[in-house]
């Protein structure tokens, strides 16, 4: 087929002798029989900063910060096929790593597409999946093919070497790496003979661009319309109401300063306190339907239950009309002590 089929594998672990070198190392294996050359990186212990979003990349074609991020790229990009593996840390991956992984994809401009990726992950006992996805999405962001094995790729061990007991683990990645081989072999066969799939241009979309959000005239015209016909239907049934009420309410002059609750006995003779409530008293009330059967169906506290009040004396109220009658012709106060019959106790 031409030249070698070439393998980075970064490593994420501080530790040159730890799990992820142990997984490796099963990949290298197989590597090594289907003659697949290959580069194994220990970042875990490397100083590698993170990305500041200057954007300088996109003009020089390489990280502003001139480390080892920058050689990685070279390497990358002959590569056929990246392996990134990692130890579990909070669950989720070293930070060293994600922080180089950050810039080497940010800043490289060249073409992914069907690179092969394979995410390698060791814990002690879980977070292996939640970093296993984080790996994943450096690959599927970018257009290369993710290789699979016949498990998701972990090992276990906590100590370095501990990892050696877990033979599915190791299993696992001499599986790995056989399907690796095959999908870069299987591309690199496809180029040769197909080519590439064809491209489209591609198409960015950002939610706070200018006119994503921006208003609907005809929807906003229709809400305004609508808010119109809700007001003057408020307005309309105020009016009618105010030409129902009796003109002597509207002008009144307020008999108390605020509204106030009186205890009226509503029963027969007996004086039961259940049958005493609690009704609206405020500044020259009337009945307007709060009550069922207004204020006349109540009866005096001394009287029989059918009884009829005595016809009234003339009286003064406090809005200095003099009046005969249950409520005040001016105001439409009840007379003192007495709504319609009942006697009010504050």
């Amino acid at each position: 087929m031409g030249e070698k089929l070439k393998v980075l594998m970064l490593n994420g672990s501080p530790r040159g002798n730890g799990n992820i070198a142990l997984a490796f190392k099963e990949m290298e294996k197989v590597f090594e029989e289907c003659d697949v050359e290959f580069e194994n990186i220990l970042l875990g212990k490397t100083d590698i900063r993170g990305c500041i979003a200057c954007e300088t990349c996109r003009k020089n074609k390489k990280c502003v910060f001139d480390d080892i991020v920058n050689e990685l790229a070279v390497k990358f990009e002959q590569a056929d096929g990246l392996v990134i593996g990692s130890p579990v840390y909070y669950g989720s991956a070293n930070g060293t790593l994600l922080s180089a992984l950050q810039r080497l994809f940010y800043s490289t401009s060249f073409d992914k597409s069907f690179k092969v990726g394979a995410a390698v992950v060791s814990a002690r006992r879980s977070g292996c999946t939640a970093t296993f996805d984080i790996l994943n999405k450096f690959f599927t962001l970018s257009n290369m093919p993710v290789a699979t094995s016949q498990y998701w790729n972990n090992i276990y061990g906590w100590e370095p070497g501990e990892g050696e007991v877990d033979d599915e683990g190791k299993q696992v990645m001499r599986v790995l790496a056989r399907n690796m081989v095959f999908l870069m072999k299987s591309i690199a066969l496809g180029k040769k003979e197909n080519g590439l799939p064809d491209t489209e241009e591609r198409v960015w979309t950002n939610f706070t661009r200018p006119g994503v959000f921006v208003k609907d005239e005809e929807a906003d015209a229709a809400a305004a319309e609508e808010k119109a016909a809700e007001e003057k239907k408020v307005a309309d049934a105020t009016d009618k109401a105010d030409e129902e009420y009796p003109a002597n309410q509207k002008e009144r002059k307020p008999m108390i300063p605020d509204p106030a609750l009186a205890a009226v006995y509503a029963g027969p003779v007996v004086r039961d306190p259940a049958q005493f409530m609690m009704v609206y008293a405020g500044p020259g009330m009337m009945n307007k339907g709060i009550i069922p059967g207004g204020f006349a169906d109540f009866k005096g506290l001394n009287a029989e239950p059918d009884a009829t009040p005595a016809p009234s004396k003339e009286w003064t109220c406090a809005c200095g009309c003099k009046n005969n009658a249950k409520f005040c012709t001016e105001c439409g106060a009840p007379r003192p002590g007495v709504m319609g019959g009942g006697t009010v106790l504050v």
